[in-house]
């Protein structure tokens, strides 16, 4: 049941939050069809084919072209695989014509009909329902993944958001450190699938053969640690020998956004400290050690651990300056430097330690008993 969304492009349809929520970004990015001047118009009557094109294309990129879609509803639009693929599932779980409007059924007996015409604000509501669309990184089952070995992903839909810091972290009254800053606008361009919780031991040591975790008796579900960056490397080259996926390490860029979850916040549950204890293992609470994964509260956009348990490795090169040289859009920082960026703190670390915008780095061949992992899969 998504909020009212604001723009001239909606003033005509106020009321029609569900297609003005849905499809209010996509006009801000340029994607529009229809009335005049190339302003969206949701009364106006078009196919249904149409709409799922419009939907599927502002979802997933204008050169998406998904399979054409088999099956005995769509005998009548055999060449019409955008509507097929993007709908055929819903014929299957029961969901056809008249989970808009009863008896608008093309043949009287519920098939679903895509060359029947409605309005945008119709189709907008049909689809938004069926697969709890929200336009955002989560909701929907195209914006999960699960591999093999039983990673967990979660979609991060693209934005922009204030990196760094300056002056003192929000209202929690932590400095801010001078390789926070400079506080700069960063668009992350492409939505990516973030792993849901660090890397564990199980998992390593199902890709890798041998497990080097300093906590090895935590067990399987702890977070692998003890891994050096270049380690990390040769785990990522083999977990894209799987054939399951192209996988990476985060931007620094695409965690610091990851962690924030939207919020501008010290950290993404607000800035007061004592609630810390709820969402990440440090020195107060974590009995000096590494704990399970996924135990404690998860962020906004569905990731645990992101503040403390290991420290994270991250792709960029680091530097006290990098953020002077940030490009606007996905910046990677890899201009000079020897040492790489962790991010999130760790079991031993303070609260401060765990604020999302804190910086910290190893040498690439350190192998420490705080630093782990949480792997990107490329959509």
């Amino acid at each position: 049941n998504p909020t009212t969304a604001t723009g001239a492009v909606f003033d005509d349809v106020s009321a029609d939050y569900w297609a003005g929520n849905f499809i209010e970004k996509f006009s801000e990015l340029g994607i529009t069809s229809g009335c005049t001047d190339s302003t969206y118009c949701p009364s106006r009557e078009i196919s249904r084919s149409e709409m799922a094109v419009f939907l599927v294309r502002a979802k997933y990129g204008v050169d998406y072209a998904p399979p054409t879609a088999t099956g005995s509803v769509f005998g009548d639009i055999a060449s019409d695989y955008w509507a097929a693929s993007y709908i055929e599932k819903l014929a299957e779980e029961g969901y056809t014509d008249n989970t808009i409007e009863p008896g608008r059924e093309c043949d009287g007996e519920g098939d679903y009909c895509p060359s029947l015409t409605i309005n945008r604000a119709e189709m907008a509501l049909f689809l938004v329902q069926t697969f709890q669309l929200e336009g955002d990184s989560s909701g929907s089952s195209d914006d999960t993944y699960t591999n093999s070995l039983n990673m967990d992903f979660v979609r991060i839909a693209s934005g922009t958001f204030e990196m760094g810091c300056e002056d003192d972290d929000s209202e929690s009254g932590y400095a801010c450190y001078v390789n926070e800053s400079p506080l700069h606008t960063v668009t992350i361009t492409e939505d990516f699938f973030m792993q849901t919780t660090e890397v564990t031991q199980a998992q390593w040591q199902s890709v890798m053969g041998s497990n080097p975790a300093y906590f090895a008796n935590c067990g399987d579900d702890c977070p692998i640690e003890e891994v050096s960056w270049n380690d990390v490397q040769d785990f990522i080259t083999a977990m894209n020998d799987l054939g399951e996926g192209s996988y990476r390490l985060p931007t620094e860029a695409e965690w610091e956004y990851a962690c924030l979850a939207g919020t501008t916040t010290t950290w993404p549950f607000g800035d007061d400290d004592e609630e810390l204890a709820n969402h990440g293992w440090y020195s107060s609470n974590s009995n000096s050690q590494i704990q399970p994964v996924g135990g404690l509260t998860a962020n906004a956009w569905g990731l645990y651990d992101m503040q403390g348990n290991a420290w994270e490795w991250v792709q960029d090169l680091y530097d006290s300056h990098a953020y002077d040289s940030h490009a606007s859009e996905d910046p990677l920082y890899e201009e000079s430097g020897t040492t790489r960026v962790r991010r999130g703190g760790g079991w031993n670390s303070n609260a401060n330690g765990l604020r999302c915008r804190y910086r910290q780095f190893y040498l690439p061949t350190n192998n420490i008993y705080t630093v782990g992992l949480r792997l990107v899969r490329e959509p």
